[in-house]
């Protein structure tokens, strides 16, 4: 029988509302043992280092937890070993950038490898790029690498809608991770595709994956996993999507998981 894979992501399903991880969970993570766990999330990896720093865990050493990271666009192996940087080809960039022009009043976070960069700042921008560890770069001093991900982040939802409507003739991929948070990656990169890439690279089989996550942007894995796990704090259509349910704040994220797939 397949070894099972503990996948998770991290904003909304680890982490509570303050970035906190539960004390059980920072336990179970302590002390990795021979548990495959894996990381899939839409953040980068300085913001990943920064949460589970923030958290006791993992400080000064490199992550050893294979990451799926920008929803796909980027896979890391343990102690983070690039394997894979998916950025969009450079028509699509400059189109993109163009429909990002055009909505002023809508910040954008521009994803690099570890590089991100801040169009349209406002404070609910700033805010959000202190509380998620993002390393911002000046355009103004740095030319523009290739992009691997786009984010708007906007509580006028319509606006975002908007932006979605302009967007979806390019070649790209958008979900909405939260209400008010939209990514768009190239076509072809979401989690589910990045989690099958990275679990070939490590010999690790896709059908022993139980997999957690709580926004749109976990939808495609799933469609993959063999169990499927929300937290009770997700939107109830999310919740409709998964297989089991689970009260984080009562009892952490991975014990629950960890039970059901028969590890102790």
């Amino acid at each position: 029988m397949a070894k099972p894979v503990i996948c998770f992501d991290l904003d909304g399903t680890l982490l509570d509302e303050n970035e906190i991880i539960h004390p059980n969970d920072i336990e179970l993570l302590s002390i990795i043992r021979n548990t495959n766990y894996l990381v899939s999330t839409g953040r980068a990896l300085p913001s990943i280092k920064g949460v589970f720093s923030l958290n006791g865990l993992f400080r000064g050493e490199k992550i050893p937890i294979p990451i799926v990271s920008q929803n796909g666009a980027v896979l890391y192996g343990p102690e983070e070993q690039l394997h894979e940087f998916h950025s969009f080809n450079i028509e699509t960039q400059n189109l993109l950038l163009n429909c990002v022009r055009k909505f002023p009043q809508v910040p954008f976070f521009l994803f690099a490898e570890n590089e991100i960069y801040l169009i349209n700042p406002n404070q609910l921008a700033q805010h959000y790029a202190s509380m998620w560890f993002y390393p911002l770069k000046n355009l103004k001093n740095a030319g523009l690498p290739n992009v691997s991900k786009v984010m708007a982040l906007s509580y006028k939802r319509d606006l975002l809608q908007d932006f979605v409507n302009m967007i979806q003739p390019l070649e790209i991929e958008a979900s909405f991770s939260l209400n008010f948070l939209l990514e768009i990656t190239p076509a072809g990169v979401n989690k589910g595709k990045g989690l099958e890439r990275l679990l070939s690279y490590l010999n690790w089989e896709l059908g022993a994956v139980f997999y957690a996550g709580d926004g749109g942007n976990d939808l495609p894995v799933f469609k993959i996993s063999a169990r499927s796990f929300v937290p009770i704090t997700a939107s109830e259509h999310i919740k409709t999507q998964a297989d089991y349910i689970i009260d984080t704040k009562k009892t952490g994220l991975l014990s629950p998981i960890l039970q059901n797939a028969g590890i102790n």
